[in-house]
């Protein structure tokens, strides 16, 4: 007889772990909430310190601190020598803008073109230029013949001189308000042509052509930066060391690079605060390396 053993399976003694009270999770994260705080805290404490460490560079570099090194420093954004805004001078659609954003233009370079009929239409006499003066022009050109012949019965004795002076008045009223006329046409036709003043870059262009612009709309601005002007200000103390005309060494941080200025503007008047007094240093920038917005110093340095 074969014995059969029957083996009994033991169930598993574990029991299935319950599950983490409330309470713990509730601690748990009250723990990481106070964690983050902490972190949150350290990083702006460490923020600020650094602001302290920054702003106490700053005052070390003061010109006041400077000024008893014997070192004056002079900083400022350059800017351009030139920067025109033009506006339109009558009112008029625009016909044509013959410049993009970014174009170099010289002085007189049409930047854009208006309808010069626009002008009549404004002024409710006439549906064209050229309508208007030949209209005015036959009217003074009828006065005139009139007053000839007026004047010739004059002599004869045919009519009475009040009607000779009538027609002469009339003839005279006629070619003031041609003559008038024209030269009025011409003055706004030209007006309606906008020229660049001066040479630069279009560094904002307002107008495309078929807008209807009245008189006064913004065109486009012209940046002249074949100059560049670092304005600042120094102290009375350092007037001297300064001389219109002078050459001085100015810095560009941005190029690492040092370029040739000269003092072109010293003012006489000091400004509210600080008795400092506001000087201009001219920089040519031919090559084009130089841009407006740029920081800029130059330093003096008291001679021992």
């Amino acid at each position: 007889m074969q014995e059969q053993i029957q083996m009994q399976v033991q169930p598993p003694t574990d029991t299935p772990k319950k599950p983490k009270s409330r309470k713990a999770m509730k601690f748990l994260g009250i723990g990481l909430i106070i964690l983050l705080i902490i972190g949150v805290g350290r990083y702006y404490m460490e923020r600020e310190a650094k602001i302290n460490e920054s702003l106490q560079a700053a005052l070390a570099r003061s010109p006041q601190t400077m000024e008893d090194a014997g070192v004056f420093v002079i900083n400022g954004i350059l800017s351009p020598v030139h920067t025109y805004n033009i506006t339109t001078k009558v009112a008029g659609q625009i016909t044509e803008v013959p410049v993009a954003k970014g174009d170099k233009v010289r002085a007189g370079t049409v930047l854009a073109r208006q309808d010069p009929a626009d002008i009549i239409l404004a002024s409710g006499q006439g549906s064209t230029t050229d309508e208007l003066l030949q209209r005015l022009k036959i009217a003074y050109d009828t006065a005139k013949d009139t007053y000839e012949k007026n004047k010739q019965l004059f002599e004869e004795g045919a009519i009475a001189e009040a009607t000779l002076d009538q027609s002469a008045v009339q003839m005279e009223n006629a070619r003031l308000q041609y003559e008038g006329t024209a030269k009025y046409i011409m003055e706004q036709t030209g007006k309606t042509i906008i020229k660049s003043p001066g040479q630069g870059i279009v560094t904002s262009l307002n107008i495309q052509a078929g807008d209807y612009a009245g008189a006064g709309t913004p065109v486009a601005t012209i940046t002249d930066t074949s100059q560049v002007i670092l304005k600042g200000n120094v102290y009375e103390s350092w007037l001297s060391y300064l001389e219109p005309n002078a050459k001085i060494d100015v810095y560009i941080d941005t190029l690492d690079k040092t370029y040739e200025g000269t003092v072109t503007y010293i003012s006489p008047v000091a400004i509210s605060s600080g008795q400092m007094f506001p000087v201009e240093i001219t920089l040519n920038n031919e090559q084009g390396e130089l841009r407006a917005g740029m920081t800029a110093s130059c330093t003096l340095k008291k001679e021992p």
